[in-house]
């Protein structure tokens, strides 16, 4: 459980790398999931929910992987939302990328 945070959730910055798979983000002050400057992040089977702007906010460059096309492992499965978060389920912005399964509803491209 990553809840409740007066910040992001999970914060991922300067040409880092992470893995997030299988946990709860819900009802941080900001991003769930936050990814910038350079960085890098797989990001699967994970409630997301709730949280005061966006579900993950991916920008300047960085990139986030959510699962694979197919499979049902924990590496693989889409991530999910009960509550809606309070700007957009994914945001990407300056040169920013991301892929997997992607529901195109939940994406605000800028």
């Amino acid at each position: 459980m990553i809840q409740d945070n007066s910040g992001h959730g999970i914060a991922i910055s300067r040409a880092s790398v992470a893995r997030i798979l299988g946990n709860t983000i819900r009802n941080n002050r900001q991003n769930g999931i936050n990814v910038e400057k350079l960085s890098l992040a797989d990001v699967a089977s994970n409630l997301i929910e709730g949280n005061s702007l966006n579900g993950i906010q991916v920008t300047q460059n960085s990139g986030v992987n959510l699962g694979t096309d197919t499979g049902s492992g924990l590496e693989q499965s889409p991530n999910t939302t009960g509550a809606s978060n309070g700007q957009f389920g994914i945001d990407a912005s300056l040169g920013a990328y991301l892929d997997g399964r992607l529901p195109a509803a939940l994406i605000c491209a800028n």
